[in-house]
């Protein structure tokens, strides 16, 4: 049975009198458990793909369906709770706040979760023990190596316990040896039963993946 399913899902840009396709026609299903890279070229629909999935951006036409949840039939606010509660996002560019802490930064998502101090502290140690930075937990962001910074970027991701994790090139910023280390993760991650999704241009990652889909021009095509 299917935890995502995308039926038919288009998104056209408008610049003056040109339309830009971004996205055309995508079906696709995805199980539970899954692992999977979104591979092609620049330009190809890979970001836009994944933004659409993540309900950052609306289609033009087409349904996401999570958990059976149609998510553009609901509400801004409803498509942010979904999020909170289904979906973690990794970003090439990790997107910390500097000047403050590791465990500062990866509490960010829990500060209008409603969770109380003792139970933010409580996930906080288990993230960072699971992502291998429990000692870095008071440092301040940019005190951190690459590889480091995107452990914490992925301690964020995981800290509200999300079914899914969507990944944008997450070892993009990274050397070969830090960026094995990452994908490693990635794969505990999977086998404890995350659904997996990373857009990536790196062969190796995606041979590190159970399946890949492969987007030219807007369009599926593997």
């Amino acid at each position: 049975m299917s935890f995502i399913e995308i039926n038919n899902l288009s998104k056209k840009y408008y610049n003056g009198s040109q339309t830009v396709n971004a996205m055309v026609d995508v079906n696709i299903s995805i199980t539970d458990r899954e692992y999977l890279a979104v591979t092609g070229p620049s330009g190809s629909g890979k970001s836009t793909f994944l933004s659409l999935l993540g309900g950052l951006n609306k289609p033009t036409n087409g349904s996401v369906l999570i958990d059976d949840i149609n998510m553009f039939e609901l509400t801004t606010n409803q498509i942010a709770s979904l999020r909170r509660e289904y979906i973690g996002f990794v970003f090439q560019s990790f997107y910390l706040i500097n000047y403050l802490t590791v465990s500062e930064n990866v509490l960010l998502p829990l500060a209008i979760a409603g969770k109380s101090q003792k139970e933010q502290f409580e996930m906080l140690e288990k993230i960072l023990e699971k992502v291998g930075i429990v000692d870095k937990k008071n440092r301040l962001a940019d005190e951190l190596s690459g590889g480091e910074q995107q452990r914490v970027a992925i301690a964020r991701a995981l800290i509200n316990e999300p079914l899914i994790i969507l990944a944008d090139e997450p070892t993009g910023n990274l050397d070969s040896k830090t960026g094995n280390k990452i994908l490693d993760l990635f794969e505990t991650l999977n086998s404890e039963g995350k659904t997996i999704i990373v857009v990536t241009h790196d062969d190796k990652v995606r041979e590190r993946t159970r399946r890949v889909l492969e987007f030219s021009d807007g369009k599926l095509i593997n």
